[in-house]
C-alpha cells in the first residue's frame, strides 16, 4: 500500500437546526463551516497563538472555546470580555 499524508489540515464544525422537517423559527439556519491549514502553519502559528490566548487569558491551556458557553455567556461574561475583538 503506497500511502502519502496530506499538507493540510481540515476542521469542520457545523450550527444551527439541520433538520428540513421541522425548522426552528427561533434560529431557522444552518451553517458548514471549514478551516483549512496548512500543517506547517498550523502547528508553527496558530496552535502557538491558542496556546498563548489561552496562558493569558485562563492561565492553562486545558479550556476549550465553545461556541455555545460563549453565546450563552458562561465565558462571555467573565475572561472573554477581556479578550480585545479588534487588533490596535
Amino acid at each position: 500500500c503506497n500511502f502519502s499524508m496530506s499538507d493540510y489540515i481540515v476542521y469542520v464544525d457545523e450550527s444551527g437546526d439541520h433538520s428540513l422537517t421541522s425548522i426552528d423559527p427561533q434560529y431557522p439556519v444552518f451553517v458548514l463551516a471549514f478551516c483549512v491549514f496548512k500543517k506547517a502553519e498550523y502547528a508553527d502559528k496558530v496552535m502557538p497563538a491558542v496556546t498563548r490566548l489561552k496562558f493569558k487569558y485562563f492561565g492553562h491551556d486545558q479550556v476549550v472555546l465553545h461556541e455555545r458557553e460563549i453565546k450563552i455567556g458562561w465565558l462571555a461574561d467573565t475572561t472573554l470580555q477581556r479578550i480585545p475583538t479588534s487588533s490596535p
